[in-house]
């Protein structure tokens, strides 16, 4: 659920809500005051950083709470995924060419290195593909 026209304080308590805790098991999550917590939801004080990072460890979609906006639609707009699926792909193929099983865990390894390599250019270079292949393999 996107609630881009609520207020900090409201999505803040969807997400404890969503989270299944109640005020009090949210703010001993936080390390701090039930009425802290309860200060935040009702927009009468704005968590600081140290309050989003903790509230982050716990599975608070942070960027939710304070922009509106779900972590995914993010990484939506963010990531290329046509670029993504190229190099999975390519990560895919290679591996069948020579016969190898990579564990999922290593694809996923493997695929964020070279995505960070090609995501400025947009275009994947073959060549380096392979050469990382060979070094992860």
């Amino acid at each position: 659920m996107q609630n881009n026209s609520a207020t900090y304080g409201v999505r803040l308590r969807e997400e404890r809500k969503r989270l299944g805790m109640s005020q009090d098991e949210l703010a001993e999550q936080l390390s701090m005051s039930r009425a802290s917590i309860s200060f935040y939801e009702s927009d009468r004080t704005v968590p600081d950083v140290t309050c989003m990072v903790r509230a982050a460890k716990v599975g608070v979609d942070v960027g939710y709470v304070m922009f509106g906006q779900r972590g995914a639609e993010q990484a939506e707009r963010i990531l290329d995924w046509d670029l993504l699926a190229a190099i999975l792909r390519g990560i895919r193929d290679w591996a069948e060419e020579y016969g190898l099983d990579i564990p999922a865990e290593k694809q996923v390894a493997i695929a964020r290195v070279l995505y960070r390599q090609f995501a400025r250019s947009r275009e994947i270079d073959a060549g380096v593909m392979k050469e990382m292949l060979k070094l992860a393999a």
